[in-house]
């Protein structure tokens, strides 16, 4: 039987295209992720090793229960967005931009379109620091539900 996902690979929503991440895209999503300012406001702010990376992309998109996209606009990849699936059945969302494609909706469109296409609750941990990414997660729809550490956690239910 074929997944739903190989016969509809593409989420679209106002100009911003969500696709699968594919295997060969691990520099791109290396490249997102490992960016100094990104890397400062996450959950683990040290530096992320290419080999280690490596490893963790081939684990995760070969991971079917928990959806990874390249989010593209106009046809050109900007980022990626993933949802992981956890046992306590409120999913954890990650997005990672192009420093180019910030401040421009299209991290925005791409959350909206990963929670409809999930359509269970989702929950975004965002650094104290990252007001930026508040307003942006808060646009939304997601609610602030507590804090732990430097972190608010932040709720989006369908």
């Amino acid at each position: 039987m074929t997944a739903q996902i190989d016969v509809v690979p593409r989420k679209r929503g106002s100009g911003v295209t969500l696709r699968r991440a594919m295997l060969g895209e691990c520099e791109r999503v290396y490249a997102y992720n490992a960016a100094a300012d990104v890397r400062a406001l996450s959950g683990k702010p040290t530096p992320i090793l290419l080999g280690d990376h490596e490893m963790w992309f081939a684990r995760r998109i070969a991971d079917v229960s928990s959806p990874f996209w390249i989010i593209e606009d106009d046809g050109v990849p900007v980022g990626s967005v993933r949802i992981d699936a956890r046992a306590d059945m409120n999913a954890r969302i990650s997005i990672a931009l192009d420093s180019s494609a910030r401040g421009r909706g299209i991290g925005r469109r791409a959350i909206v379109l990963a929670c409809a296409d999930w359509r269970g609750i989702v929950v975004a941990e965002i650094h104290e620091g990252n007001a930026q990414s508040r307003a942006c997660f808060t646009a939304c729809g997601f609610v602030q539900m507590g804090k732990h550490d430097a972190f608010d956690v932040y709720q989006w239910s369908p």
